[in-house]
């Protein structure tokens, strides 16, 4: 049967992000974590990435990291992607991920066993910084779950000002890619 499984932050290529995690460069981070992945996709699988899918390099990575992955792959924009609207030439750069990605937008709605989330990179409120950035860019909170990356941080359930259920699907947390159905049976 076939899963649908988040991953947000890989970073593919940051060096800074893969001495973080404990790796000794980006070239052994990347491999850990495409091997990871390997194993648990499957053809017929749904994968979103919840934004910065790669830093430096990015056109000859993806194709060698998400594009040697079975399933069929969806891109949240992150704010390290280049094809993000916060880069004023983002337009220029989403064709370049549609070769990799069967869409490439700023959010979606998923859905797993009737309950329903919304899914962007962002969280509706917090960031891994003392003050939320990109305010612009988040979703307004109407009160549904959102799955999100971004916080780089090990918690994983977290609340919006408003109270919402924030569930945080970044590699930082989970070490890989999340099944929807993990995620949202902390909320059904």
């Amino acid at each position: 049967m076939a899963e649908t499984w988040v991953i947000a932050d890989p970073h593919f290529g940051h060096e800074m992000v893969a001495g973080l995690r404990g790796f000794s460069s980006s070239v052994a981070h990347d491999r850990n974590l495409v091997t990871t992945c390997a194993r648990k996709f499957k053809d017929g699988d749904t994968i979103w990435w919840l934004g910065d899918i790669a830093f430096n390099g990015w056109k000859d990575r993806l194709p060698i990291t998400v594009g040697a992955l079975p399933g069929i792959h969806h891109l949240i924009l992150g704010n390290h992607d280049r094809a993000h609207p916060l880069n004023s030439r983002g337009h220029m750069y989403s064709a370049e991920f549609l070769t990799v990605f069967a869409t490439v937008q700023l959010a979606a709605r998923v859905s797993w066993n009737g309950v329903g989330a919304m899914l962007s990179h962002f969280p509706y409120s917090g960031d891994h910084t003392k003050e939320a950035r990109y305010n612009e860019w988040r979703l307004p909170d109407c009160g549904k779950t959102l799955i999100h990356g971004h916080t780089h941080s090990k918690e994983f359930v977290s609340y919006s000002t408003q109270g919402t259920i924030q569930l945080h699907a970044g590699v930082d947390t989970w070490e890989g890619p999340v099944t929807l159905a993990d995620l949202l049976r902390t909320v059904s």
